[in-house]
């Protein structure tokens, strides 16, 4: 007699890729999870922080940080919030012109 060798497909495969957070491979030492979550910590954290500079710097010119990005975007800049955190630490001339071009454009 033959086996049956017919598989079932899961229930439901493909609810958990988008509805949980990416996990690091199961090792032996739980160092490397820690290491996993602190790294998206600290990037989450530095995101944050450029946002507050760009967004203090913005305001000393009289504009909002989401209208300086959207105008920015519409004006096809593609300047990463690294980038102009540090442009608007070191170089505020250059800046404060990028944040002229940016108030015509949201006008």
């Amino acid at each position: 007699m033959i086996a049956d060798t017919t598989v079932l497909p899961e229930k439901n495969p493909g609810t958990k890729k988008h509805s949980s957070i990416k996990r690091p491979k199961r090792s032996k030492n739980p160092v490397t999870a820690i290491q996993f979550f602190a790294m998206r910590s600290q990037k989450r954290d530095f995101r944050s922080l450029w946002i507050i500079r760009i967004n203090a710097a913005v305001r000393e010119n009289g504009l909002t940080y989401s209208k300086f990005m959207s105008a920015l975007k519409k004006m096809n800049i593609e300047l990463d919030r690294r980038v102009l955190a540090e442009l608007a630490a070191e170089d505020s001339e250059a800046f404060s012109n990028l944040v002229s071009l940016a108030k015509e454009n949201a006008a």
